[in-house]
Formats: C-alpha cells, sequence, structure tokens
C-alpha cells in the first residue's frame, strides 16, 4: 500500500478515537453530575414538592436521556465501547491488508 494511503487512515482513526474519547469524558462528567441529584434532602418538603420530585427522578430512572444522534440514538456507555470496537477492528484490518 502506498504511504499516503495508510497516512490518511492512521489519521481517520486517530482523530475518531479522540474525538469518541472527548464525547465520553464529556459523558461521564454528566453522569457524575446527575447522581448527585439523586441525593436531595427530603425532609422539609411538602407534599406537593416530594410529588414533584419523585416525578422528576423517574424520568430520570427511565429509558436513556442525553444526547441523541438525530434523534435516532442516544448517545451511551454501550455505544461509545462499540465506537471504539468499532475503530479497533477497523485499524486491524487495515493493517492485515497491508500485508
Amino acid at each position: 500500500m502506498d504511504e499516503t494511503v495508510i497516512l490518511i487512515a492512521i489519521f481517520w482513526l486517530s482523530s475518531n478515537v479522540f474525538i469518541v474519547g472527548l464525547i465520553a469524558c464529556h459523558m461521564a462528567s454528566m453522569h457524575s453530575a446527575g447522581s448527585t441529584l439523586q441525593t436531595i434532602q427530603t425532609a422539609n418538603m411538602n407534599q406537593e414538592q416530594f410529588g414533584q420530585l419523585q416525578m422528576f427522578l423517574s424520568k430520570l430512572n427511565g429509558p436513556p436521556m442525553g444526547f441523541t444522534i438525530f434523534g435516532l440514538i442516544t448517545v451511551t456507555k454501550e455505544l461509545i465501547l462499540t465506537l471504539f470496537g468499532l475503530y479497533i477492528t477497523y485499524g486491524v484490518v487495515l493493517l492485515q491488508l497491508e500485508h
């Protein structure tokens, strides 16, 4: 294979892995901030506030919330791991085709 093709493939692979890594770090920080919401003290709440809090927490524990890709799929840890696996597999296949 030509050196330029190899360099382009390496650049593509590394830039995509970097972008997915940035997204993963950002999502992890959002997840840790969201978990602090579930430790709210309820001692001084009236019945209406407590009901609103329960509805809010049921939304958080329901179907996944977060960034979506064109409203089709929610970005989750599983999706990010799948993308990493895809990039690694693509890189291995490119290296094997070189020989």
